[in-house]
């Protein structure tokens, strides 16, 4: 099985590169927009490195959680919870059944980030009144975002097993394909556009054209230099097409 999702990993490389490439672009025109506009936000993002580099590394904040995130997906396909374990280096979740989803959520799912944005929304809906605090609730939300990219990276980097259980490749796949989705999600839902959902699809509409390229390209690549050699090798057993 771990072969198989290797195998559809690289298949879908492309899809990746493409959803990586319009990403970077997405945050680039967000900076550019959001930068002197939500400042508290931005100022959340660039000083949690530094806290962690030169105050602390809360490591048991992270893994209550990763552990959290991985039971909360357990949850929601649909598998018991069994155990959650949260120590002071490491933690565990004991399920009754497990999936790739499970297993990699914490990587793409920043679970503070989430519940920071569900409790400002919902807050600023029943209680308009607070909104004069939402520049603290954007700095709060920038925390909780830069706190679990620069965790997760770690993690990531030290071998994690969860990466291992289902190929490297498979794994990263998913983990960057899904938390670039969350991620625009939330910076599009939390910073008022207006129109989330058509963002959304053209935001996957444009990573749709792009995948479409860089197949093109590998085919053409394959077609008039692989193809070609492998002619030179074995002969002309192998059809022109």
């Amino acid at each position: 099985m771990k072969f198989i999702k290797t195998l559809a990993a690289l298949a879908l490389a492309p899809v990746v590169a493409a959803a990586v490439y319009t990403y970077a672009r997405f945050l680039y025109n967000f900076a550019s927009e959001s930068i002197l506009v939500y400042r508290s936000f931005w100022a959340a993002l660039a000083l949690y490195p530094v806290f962690q580099k030169f105050v602390a590394r809360p490591a048991k904040v992270y893994i209550f959680e990763h552990e959290m995130t991985h039971a909360l997906f357990a949850v929601l396909t649909g598998s018991r919870v069994k155990k959650i374990s949260v120590k002071k280096d490491n933690g565990s979740v004991i399920v009754d059944k497990t999936n790739s989803l499970i297993t990699l959520a914490p990587y793409f799912f920043p679970l503070y980030a989430a519940m920071i944005f569900g409790i400002w929304k919902l807050s600023a809906m029943l209680w308009p009144r607070i909104m004069p605090w939402e520049p603290a609730a954007h700095f709060a939300f920038g925390l909780a975002l830069s706190f679990h990219f620069l965790m997760t990276a770690g993690a990531i980097l030290q071998g994690q097993s969860d990466i291992k259980s289902d190929g490297v490749f498979f794994s990263l796949a998913v983990i960057f394909s899904l938390y670039i989705f969350v991620s625009v999600f939330l910076l599009k839902f939390l910073f008022g556009s207006p129109a989330v959902f058509g963002d959304l699809a053209g935001f996957l509409k444009e990573i749709w054209r792009l995948s479409a390229v860089f197949y093109a390209w590998l085919w053409r690549v394959f077609y008039e230099n692989i193809i070609p050699a492998a002619r030179r090798v074995v002969g002309d057993s192998i059809p022109k097409g």
